[in-house]
């Protein structure tokens, strides 16, 4: 229904600068020397869509944010964000959003939506109107 295209990390743990990479339909491999960060990419990844209301699996900048640059962050009173994610959705899911809400109302087939580090989401590039 929906399938994940992009991701970019903005700062969580290790990974001090953004990191971008494309997610493919049938493989993605992360690779990279121990302590990388493959294992905090993948953490990331999960508190942005976690199946349950768990703790563990949210961000928290105590412990998630990049501990050089924490103070900077806090006196810059800027909640930021920690991942971006550009998912793409299915011919199958826009029909279904048709027969819901009428043919032509949300055209969008693909958004990004970006978690910040208090659990808010925004969601970018939606347009859900079409013009008549």
């Amino acid at each position: 229904m929906l399938s994940l295209q992009e991701v970019t990390i903005h700062k969580y743990k290790c990974i001090e600068t953004e990191q971008t990479f494309t997610v493919d339909d049938d493989t993605t491999v992360l690779v990279g020397m121990n302590e990388s960060g493959k294992t905090s990419i993948l953490e990331a990844l999960a508190k942005t869509n976690y199946f349950s209301d768990d703790k563990d699996f949210t961000f928290n900048t105590t412990h998630d944010y990049p501990r050089r640059e924490k103070k900077r962050m806090e006196k810059s009173g800027v909640i930021p964000k920690a991942v971006t994610c550009k998912y793409k959705i299915s011919e199958e899911l826009l029909d279904t959003i048709s027969q819901d809400i009428g043919e032509n109302v949300f055209v969008q087939k693909e958004f990004t939506r970006a978690t910040k580090y208090d659990g808010n989401n925004t969601f970018l590039d939606i347009a859900a109107l079409a013009s008549k």
